[in-house]
Order: structure tokens, then C-alpha cells, then sequence
């Protein structure tokens, strides 16, 4: 269905599978942020939209209830905002600093720790999300840690395990890096997965790394699939399981020229894990849209 607004860059499906929320890009004078409810058969209708004179780069539900938008501004006018979702209303509860260029978040599994990037200050900030402190007694968000990291972060993931968060370094730290730290299971707080110079940046094998997917593997080790912006391909690492080092496995994916890789994300197909590629043009090779590879790194579709 039209999703209203324009420029939809963000979607995020709420763990009961009911609602998507949709994130429309700045660049008019007003942004939208649009909640469309899912029928069982997979059909969709409009339920709300709420329209903000700033709303931002990322849109993430932290439960079936509560939602959190970025702001994003260039400069300290940056947002974390959450609001209430009762199933047909969507009301601001709670609005929170968050630097001078925030256009990503990552939850960690547990649902309560939520770490958004910053790519001008090159930091990552870590909220806990509380049920109560915000307006109407809705929830809330607490900053407890803002840790300087060695690349811009334009993308975070967590892992599935919840025990180790990456950050893609973009242009920066000679364009072919990305960094690593590891999440305290008792606190949530960030440290650098590797101690001494040059810690916790990897290398990759491919240009401007920029965003991030993590296919579980029975019996491990995950992989850690990285996108690239600059020559458009997709690189293999595995998770160290008991460190989270990633080294690269040597599969790659191009998907055409520069800036026609888009979204990557994990899911299962019959049983098994699988990622998913979007390839946004077909300019270069007469294909476009999703891509869809097993573990192995065998394509699918």
C-alpha cells in the first residue's frame, strides 16, 4: 500500500508481528512517521501517522508497545524519542539528547538496552529504556554510558546473543574499516573488544563498510556479513564465540556499482537461517531487489 510522507527509509515490525512503523526521511518541512497494522494474511491498511516538523534516519520498537524515532539534525538538536502505542494512537512520552548526528540504533535482545550512534562525534551512546518516567507514566530513557569510538559508526548491530555490538566505520579510519566491542551482560556498558593501539578496529577486505547483518549458525560460529558502500559488495566473517573478533571467511557478494547495495538483515527460510540482500538498482547488471543466501554463502534467489 502508499505509505504517506515520501521518502520511507526505515521500517520496523513490532515482535508480535501486528504493526510496521515506517520512517520518512528529512527533506521537506515536515517528516512523517507512519504505523500500518498487518492482517494475518499479510495485508496492510494506514491505522495512524503523526507528523513532526523533524523526525529522522532510524525507527526501531523496543516492545508492542513502545516506540523509539531519531531526530536528526546536523548539529545538537538530535533526539531519542519514544513514544506510547495502544493499538490505534501513538503519544510522545519521553524525549532525550542524542548527540550531533544520529541516524542509527541497535536493541540489544533483552529490550531494554538500546545503543544509537553518532557520526559526527564518532561516539556511541547507551540508553536504558525504563517502563515509567515519561509522560502519562509511560516510558522512559536513561543515558548511562557515551564512549568515543575509533570510526564514524554510521551503522550498529548487536549479535543475537546479545554479547557483542559492531560499529561500520563508512570513510573513515582509511575507509575499509569497522569496530567491535563487547556489551557487560550485568550493566550493558561498551568496551573495545581487543586492549592496546589500534583496538577493537577490523579490517575489511571490501570499501566503506556501512551496515551490518549477523546470521546465527547451529553450532557456530556466527557470521558476520558486512555491506560496503563504495564498491558494493557484501563480505563473510565469522564471530570468535568466546572473544567476538570477527575474521573475514573469504565469501563476498557484488551487487553492482557504487551505492546500489542497500539493506542487508537476517531471517530463516524452512527452518534455516538465511541473509538477505537488497540490491537497489538494476543498472549495472539488469537485476535488482532481494537477494537471498543460505549460511554457506550459496545464493538462493
Amino acid at each position: 500500500v502508499a505509505c504517506g510522507g515520501g521518502n520511507a527509509s526505515r521500517i520496523s515490525l513490532t515482535p508480535d508481528g501486528r504493526f510496521l512503523a515506517t520512517m520518512h526521511a528529512p527533506g521537506g518541512s515536515t517528516e512523517d512517521v507512519v504505523v500500518t497494522a498487518v492482517a494475518p494474511d499479510g495485508t496492510l491498511s494506514e491505522v495512524e501517522r503523526i507528523t513532526a516538523s523533524e523526525q529522522g534516519l532510524d525507527i526501531q520498537w523496543i516492545n508492542d508497545a513502545v516506540l523509539a524515532t531519531a531526530t536528526t539534525t546536523f548539529g545538537p538538536g538530535n533526539l531519542l524519542r519514544l513514544y506510547n502505542w495502544d493499538g490505534q494512537d501513538l503519544s510522545l512520552s519521553y524525549a532525550v539528547p542524542s548527540g550531533e548526528f544520529f541516524t542509527d540504533m541497535a536493541l540489544h535482545p533483552n529490550g531494554r538496552w538500546l545503543y544509537t550512534n553518532d557520526s559526527f562525534q564518532n561516539t556511541v551512546r547507551f540508553f536504558e529504556i525504563l517502563p515509567t518516567g515519561g509522560a502519562n507514566n509511560g516510558p522512559s530513557a536513561v543515558l548511562v554510558q557515551t564512549l568515543s569510538i575509533p570510526v564514524f559508526g554510521t551503522q550498529l548491530a548487536v549479535d543475537p546473543s546479545g554479547r557483542f555490538l559492531y560499529a561500520a566505520g563508512g570513510i573513515s579510519a582509511g575507509g575499509n574499516a569497522f569496530s567491535g566491542f563487547t556489551i557487560d551482560q550485568t550493566t550493558g556498558e561498551l568496551s573495545l573488544i581487543v586492549d592496546g593501539p589500534g583496538a577493537g578496529v577490523f579490517t575489511s577486505p571490501g570499501a566503506s563498510p556501512k551496515n551490518f547483518a549477523v546470521v546465527p549458525v547451529d553450532g557456530g560460529p556466527d557470521l558476520l556479513y558486512v555491506g560496503h558502500g563504495t564498491d558494493a559488495t557484501v563480505r563473510g566473517f565469522s564471530i570468535d564465540p568466546a572473544t567476538g573478533v570477527p575474521t573475514s571467511t573469504g565469501v563476498t557478494f557484488d551487487v553492482g556499482t557504487q551505492g546500489t547495495l542497500r539493506e542487508l538483515d537476517a531471517g530463516v527460510l524452512n527452518g534455516e537461517n538465511v541473509l538477505f540482500v537488497i540490491d537497489q538498482t538494476d543498472s549495472s547488471d539488469g537485476l535488482e531487489g532481494p537477494y537471498l543466501f543460505d549460511t554457506e554463502g550459496q545464493r538462493y534467489l
